[in-house]
């Protein structure tokens, strides 16, 4: 394992002095920092990878945003680390020539690697290589909103038939007894009562208020017979006849 890297260590160092196209790191990996640090930098490198990146992100996204070397904090603030498939050929991979001092795109080759992808509403463009840095020149993936599914209006409304079975199904029947009479007659005889029967009123007469206003009325009848033969002595002496009147027995 040492070896094989020893031996990847050197031919990069030789194609880099030999002025021939490298990686941008040497598959170290780097981080978002890192190549944010580069695109930055006031150097032939970093100048070659931040024009280079702001022009791929730029043909890229031309329909929509105008994207210069003065964007490279708004690319890498919307990059994010993702695994992608890629098929044969259908991306550029772009590594450094130190000759040249420029960034030479080549044929990308069927591959799943993980990719620095650059994502703005719905679009998504895979664009940095993730273990080496080398800036990718691939298809602007435009993603699709899923529509949501159509609202359908339920009709929970019963029709009337479907009512009616549903109250007939609640419905209890009851059949009332044929004798109603001999039912009552059953249930008092074999379910006794608890209650105390109350006696009614009995009208009571009370014969000493009866007496009492008898004698007042037999007693005035007699005054006013009286008077009347005192005052007609000298006429006929008969006295005259006075109606009974009937008392209440039982009082006013």
């Amino acid at each position: 394992m040492k070896k094989s890297v020893m031996i990847l260590v050197l031919a990069t160092i030789w194609l880099i002095s030999n002025g021939q196209t490298g990686p941008v790191f040497q598959y170290t990996n780097p981080s978002k920092e890192e190549l944010k640090s580069l695109a930055l930098e006031e150097s032939a490198r970093g100048y070659a990878y931040r024009s280079y990146l702001a022009d791929v992100v730029g043909k890229a996204l031309s329909d929509t945003l105008d994207i210069s070397s003065e964007n490279i904090d708004w690319i890498f603030n919307h990059l994010f680390l993702e695994e992608v498939y890629f098929e044969e050929e259908e991306y550029k991979n772009s590594g450094y020539d130190p000759k040249t001092q420029k960034m030479d795109p080549s044929r990308g080759h069927e591959k799943t690697m993980f990719v620095w992808v650059l994502r703005v509403g719905s679009y998504a463009i895979p664009l940095i290589k993730g273990d080496c840095g080398n800036i990718l020149i691939a298809k602007v993936i435009r993603i699709k909103k899923q529509s949501s599914p159509q609202r359908r209006d339920i009709d929970i409304s019963l029709s009337p038939s479907k009512q009616d079975d549903l109250f007939k199904e609640k419905e209890i029947p009851f059949s009332p007894p044929k004798d109603l009479g001999s039912a009552s007659r059953e249930f008092k005889s074999s379910e006794p009562s608890n209650l105390v029967e109350v006696p009614r009123n009995k009208k009571v007469v009370n014969w000493l208020k009866v007496a009492t206003f008898g004698g007042i009325g037999v007693g005035v009848v007699g005054t006013a017979a009286l008077l009347y033969a005192i005052l007609n002595k000298n006429g006929d002496n008969k006295v005259p006849s006075v109606p009974f009147v009937p008392t209440d027995p039982t009082g006013p």
